[in-house]
């Protein structure tokens, strides 16, 4: 059965294309704000689209919680303007639908009919809008920000202009183990993450590590046919066909995305082995990788992608520049390390440094991880404690995986953090939940259980003034809206 459209957007080019809509059925179109009620209670739409252009006595703030509060069957989609990380107040009046159960707001510069279908085919939840929330609930940005960075009044504002749920997995060297990091980082996100679905994606077309790592099957469902469908459709860098033949080209890219196994909620885009022509192909383009990001990030909560080493490989840098966050994997290499530094510059002068996450992988002290298992000639003369001390500000440490352990998950094509009470890969577990926290809630990890006791700890009289600051707050279907734990 079409659901049912009320257009109330003031804006005829919209009005006109939401008719275009498969599934969709526009039983009418109002002109004024105060007329959406009466048309409501005699026709009974299943979803309202409506923007700013609409004109009203009422203001649209005030106006939409009202309508929602009247009429809670009917779905509204808002169509509001280009939001500014400046304008606290807009974030703060948008932070207020979603904490009242309104969540599908659309805040782009460009506004299209496909982002519209989108919405109505893949509703947003009151996770992936709760960035707009974080000033009115007190809630301290972090990393895991889904939307806008904020910044203290002492710190100079940006705007994050790339792909907001777009989290990337880099290395200035071959053999960091980064897609051992992506693999872990993205299995911990989909596994342990609430009602979240992430996308894995491997932007290395010369290598297949993530599907060795998962064991997955060898077919055309692949990176290469995914971009290969992109490049079907642009001319120039942009797209140059119509809107079936976009939609067409969008579904052959979601069905390249293959369910992993050993999570549910993990979709993988893999590479493929490649000639030399492949590799050399006129069907490679910074565009297309960047295409294929954000169709991705539309059907996704989180994206995380396994870069190319090389800042110089075309996909690399636009990812890098478009990226919420970029983890970047070390080891106690001293050759890595030193490469790492020398680098330093180059990340400032491209403006990607304040994004960018260290990670230390295969951390190994004297007498502990590989080394319990057997008994070295020598001590190491270059720890992880020289590298935190005199380098680099580390964010997560993960432990060295016994060889065997290793050998034996690349044969299950199982992540080691998917490990349940294991004592021997508790640690290596524990620090990949960390690092998931770090861009979703994970309740089970070190870090967010520590936070939480660390606010039970909190004063009373703090506590009941924050409720009494919330209280007016309602959420969905009138129940009152409570703060996660």
């Amino acid at each position: 059965m079409a659901l049912k459209i009320l257009s109330a957007t003031g804006y005829a080019p919209i009005e006109k294309e939401l008719y275009s809509i498969d599934g969709c059925l526009v039983i009418g179109t109002v002109t004024e704000r105060q007329d959406a009620y009466d048309f409501c209670m005699t026709h009974k739409p299943d979803i309202m689209v409506i923007s700013d252009y609409l004109p009203g006595e009422e203001k649209m703030i005030p106006f939409l919680l009202r309508f929602h509060h009247k009429y809670q069957d009917v779905r509204i989609i808002y169509l509001a303007q280009e939001l500014n990380a400046r304008n606290t107040a807009m974030i703060d009046a948008l932070g207020l639908l979603v904490l009242n159960g309104i969540y599908d707001i659309i805040h782009e510069k460009n506004i299209s009919i496909e982002l519209i279908e989108d919405i109505i085919n893949h509703p947003k939840t009151e996770r992936s809008m709760s960035y707009l929330t974080e000033r009115i609930l007190g809630v301290e940005s972090t990393v895991a920000n889904n939307g806008f960075s904020y910044e203290s009044s002492n710190d100079k504002e940006k705007h994050f202009e790339g792909i907001q749920n777009l989290y990337v997995v880099s290395s200035v060297k071959p053999g960091s183990g980064k897609s051992f990091v992506a693999a872990n980082l993205a299995a911990a996100c989909a596994k342990y993450g609430e009602n979240i679905k992430v996308a894995l994606i491997e932007a290395d077309l010369q290598n297949l590590s993530l599907g060795t790592l998962l064991k997955m099957e060898e077919d055309d469902k692949n990176l290469m046919t995914a971009l290969k469908t992109v490049d079907s459709i642009m001319q120039d860098g942009k797209v140059a066909v119509s809107i079936d033949e976009t939609k067409q080209a969008n579904e052959k890219i979601l069905n390249c995305m293959k369910p992993y196994k050993g999570c549910k909620n993990l979709d993988v885009l893999v590479g493929s082995q490649l000639t030399f022509s492949d590799v050399n192909g006129d069907y490679i383009s910074a565009n297309g990788f960047i295409y294929l990001a954000e169709i991705l990030s539309r059907y996704y909560d989180f994206l995380i992608v396994d870069t190319n080493s090389s800042l110089l490989h075309l996909s690399t840098l636009p990812l890098l520049k478009r990226a919420r966050n970029c983890f970047y994997v070390l080891n106690i290499d001293f050759n890595n390390i030193r490469n790492n530094i020398k680098y330093q510059s180059v990340f400032e002068d491209i403006d990607v440094k304040d994004k960018l996450v260290y990670v230390l992988n295969q951390t190994i002290e004297n007498g502990v991880g590989d080394q319990k298992e057997r008994k070295e000639e020598e001590e190491l003369l270059f720890t992880e404690r020289m590298v935190k001390d005199k380098y680099f500000d580390i964010a997560i440490e993960i432990p060295a995986l016994s060889r065997n352990v290793f050998l034996n998950r690349l044969y299950e094509g199982q992540p080691v953090v998917l490990d349940e009470d294991i004592p021997y890969t508790k640690d290596i577990k524990d620090a990949f939940l960390n690092l998931a926290n770090m861009i979703t809630p994970i309740k089970t990890s070190p870090d967010y259980i520590k936070k939480m006791e660390e606010n039970e700890q909190e004063p009373e009289s703090q506590v009941e003034e924050k409720k009494g600051l919330l209280s007016f707050l309602k959420g969905p279907k009138g129940k009152k809206l409570k703060k996660d734990k």
